[in-house]
């Protein structure tokens, strides 16, 4: 059993409590949700609105949430990179993402309103 000579000490427990019990329950969540994709290195990450793709291996977001809509399409590859490839929707134009996998760096293709 835990005996305290002081009320400040007794203070000192409680507030140490809170902090590691109470604080982290206080985060502002990272995204308000996480929709999994046929390819389980990447997802497509909500927030207020707007999406993104989230690479689950590296623990970040490889766009940014800008995006109205994502569609997951399919897994390439030419022989030397792997790439996925996506449907996108942005200020209602569609066009097309594609991410390659090795590096995350991205091609984006938006087409114009007709």
């Amino acid at each position: 059993m835990i005996f305290y000579k002081t009320m400040k000490e007794k203070l000192s427990f409680l507030i140490m409590l809170f902090l590691v019990l109470g604080a982290p329950s206080c985060n502002n969540k990272k995204f308000d949700h996480v929709e999994v994709t046929k390819n389980e290195r990447y997802s497509i990450a909500y927030k207020n609105g707007k999406c993104g793709v989230y690479d689950n291996d590296a623990d970040s977001l490889v766009t940014a949430l800008k995006y109205d809509e994502l569609t997951y399409g399919r897994r390439a590859s030419n022989g030397y990179t792997e790439s996925i490839l996506w449907g996108c929707k942005v200020n209602g134009c569609e066009g097309m993402l594609s991410i390659i996998c090795e590096t995350n760096e991205m091609v984006e293709i938006i087409f114009p309103k007709k």
